[in-house]
């Protein structure tokens, strides 16, 4: 899906805050325009992520994730610290971790480049599901009420006809939030489809540096793509990995639970051209 003109609303938001100190932002390395990149989890948002970490350093930018920091430090996600706003610079770094719209105000992203790369949430979920059960890294030292660790043991007593739709209300409401504010119309935004890349990671990795308007050797690209072209030959549940084929979801939900998840997502579906 290709990024269209359109105004919108402005790139702005506030929410309240949690207490807690801003970490440091690593010193920029060259002047080089900021960018942007969101996704949702279980979307390839991983593999994007890790792919703009080898990206982004050729290209003269510092990757930095405040979500991933976040994480880290056991906070729940998405939050935000006052004063966040500083950390954010039009120039020299690229932002990513985003698997939904931050609770902080980001003064550069009207005028800055932003990928936000979605998926079929239907496959999505199923993903979520099998990551909850089996395989999503719960961070070192976090007790029984960390987020994961609840969403773990909650998982672990449901079938995916019971998950899947308090799972599509979750992502309901992160596509609604990239809706609200036009992400999918403005000009300044390239929506890319996990369906149409997964399969040619080394064409996304260079419409990725074209988007950017990043000068990095066809070497290096190719370098940085081998390192996490992984397709899986069967589905593993162990693994975060579990599988990448499109359409999974097809195999593991009944028509009933399918329908009930199209019902929820509907409006998400059309603008992303899942209907």
């Amino acid at each position: 899906m290709s990024n269209a003109a359109g105004s919108g609303p402005p790139l702005r938001w506030q929410v309240p805050f949690v207490d807690g100190p801003l970490p440091e932002l690593p010193p920029p390395v060259s002047d080089i325009p900021s960018v942007f990149a969101f996704s949702l989890a279980k979307a390839g948002s991983t593999l994007l992520f890790n792919l703009l970490r080898g990206l982004a350093p050729a290209a003269g930018s510092v990757f930095f994730s405040l979500d991933d920091l976040m994480f880290k430090q056991g906070q729940p996600l998405p939050t935000a610290w006052p004063g966040a706003a500083r950390l954010f610079h039009p120039r020299g770094y690229c932002y990513g971790g985003y698997r939904g719209l931050p609770r902080h105000v980001i003064p550069p992203l009207n005028d800055s480049r932003v990928l936000l790369l979605v998926r079929d949430p239907r496959d999505m979920i199923v993903s979520q599901y099998y990551s909850f059960r089996e395989s999503h890294t719960v961070p070192a030292g976090a007790g029984p009420d960390h987020p994961m660790a609840m969403a773990r043991a909650a998982t672990a007593q449901q079938t995916l006809a019971q998950f899947a739709t308090s799972s599509a209300q979750r992502y309901a409401r992160r596509f609604e939030a990239y809706l609200a504010l036009g992400f999918p119309w403005r000009p300044n935004v390239a929506v890319h489809r996990y369906e149409d890349v997964i399969f040619r990671k080394a064409a996304w990795v260079d419409d990725i540096c074209d988007w950017y308007q990043w000068r990095i050797p066809a070497e290096t690209r190719q370098r940085i793509v081998a390192r996490f072209d992984i397709v899986p030959d069967t589905a593993d549940p162990a693994r975060h990995i579990r599988q990448v084929h499109p359409g999974n979801h097809r195999t593991e939900m009944d028509a009933k639970t399918i329908r009930q998840v199209e019902n929820i997502l509907d409006e998400a579906m059309a603008a992303f051209g899942y209907r």
